[in-house]
């Protein structure tokens, strides 16, 4: 049998027994609860605070993976490992209930399913070795990058786990250790109420930063403890480097009653201009993979930056920098990526 018959007999028999897996799955999202684990890098006179390295319940994760070389940095099996189920889990937190319309049978064996959100990859196995890779690939260009402007990694930490509420343990370390950054990519729910003020209360007064995961940063009621907090995100209704996010801003006011912006809201909006964009490449009977050819290696500039993507669809994008002031986020710059 040909590879194309091949799949094409699979692509049937997944179809039969489509609507069974999704009730079934849509079941087991409600009763099923996923775990977060952050994934942590830093640089500076930098910290790194991350989630340590967790093997859970499920016998997902018990398969040794090979160690991996990304240019002169080796990481170990079970960084590699922990790279592909930081991956996993971030999938599953951010598809939730969905996870059945992608295909996804969090019950089942990974390599025993097969990837349909994508052509390159046989099984979602195949999918999150290449998400893990990934990951390893941006944490060593982080750290390269650090070093080349000067910057040291003095201190790195670990948490047992994401849902932790106490880091006064680990903050004094790394305080001690004469740090002048925090990197901690957290979500806003952890970092606000937890990391940010214990930072402070054992003299930590340098920077903290994260990434977009701090928008909506749940705080105490001394919003002093949050200046000096930066993070990345794709859009600040402040930024007058881009003619567009005004314009943006003063039609959207104008359909909804004089309300505001979010970051999704924008987001949205440029997702919808993305598609347009493709589906007029695309030609006049554009089909689905002509629109998705039409996606791949696409130029765009939007409201939330201006975009390259590659042959699969990842971007390649400018990032807003906000910092709090008193609790309140106010645009500092826009970076552009390198070249």
């Amino acid at each position: 049998m040909s590879a194309s018959q091949d799949k094409k007999r699979r692509t049937d028999e997944r179809a039969l027994g489509t609507e069974r897996r999704q009730v079934a799955s849509q079941k087991e999202a409600k009763e099923r609860k996923q775990s977060k684990i952050k994934w942590t890098v830093g640089s500076i006179i930098v910290v790194l605070l991350v989630a340590a390295i967790l093997i859970g319940n499920s016998s997902l994760f018990y398969t040794a993976r090979p160690a991996l070389q990304v240019g002169d940095v080796k990481y170990s099996s079970a960084e590699v490992n922990y790279a592909y189920r930081s991956a996993y889990l971030t999938f599953c937190n951010q598809y939730g209930s969905y996870l059945s319309y992608v295909g996804l049978d969090t019950s089942k064996a990974l390599d025993e399913q097969e990837c349909r959100i994508s052509d390159d990859f046989d099984t979602w196995d195949d999918y999150f070795k290449d998400a893990a890779e990934k990951n390893l690939v941006q944490v060593t260009a982080l750290c390269d990058a650090a070093k080349k402007a000067g910057l040291d990694v003095v201190a790195e930490e670990n948490s047992s786990s994401a849902d932790d509420t106490e880091y006064s343990s680990q903050l004094q370390k790394i305080q001690a250790a004469g740090a002048e950054f925090l990197y901690a990519p957290y979500y806003y729910s952890v970092a606000g109420p937890y990391i940010i003020p214990q930072a402070r209360s054992v003299g930590y007064k340098g920077y903290v930063m994260g990434p977009d995961g701090y928008d909506g940063l749940k705080m105490t009621d001394d919003k002093s403890l949050y200046n000096k907090v930066l993070y990345t995100t794709h859009y600040s209704p402040d930024d007058t480097s881009n003619a567009k996010v005004q314009d943006f801003i003063k039609s959207y006011k104008k359909a909804n009653k004089n309300a505001d912006p979010n970051t999704f809201t924008a987001l949205g909006y440029d997702s919808v201009y993305m598609m347009k964009q493709a589906i007029e490449k695309a030609g006049k009977n554009a089909t689905r993979e002509g629109v998705r050819n039409a996606i791949a290696g696409m130029s765009f500039e939007g409201v939330t930056g201006n975009f390259t993507l590659d042959k699969k669809g990842s971007p390649k994008k400018s990032v807003v920098v906000l910092e709090l002031k008193d609790g309140k986020p106010q645009y500092k710059t826009t970076i552009q990526p390198a070249k």
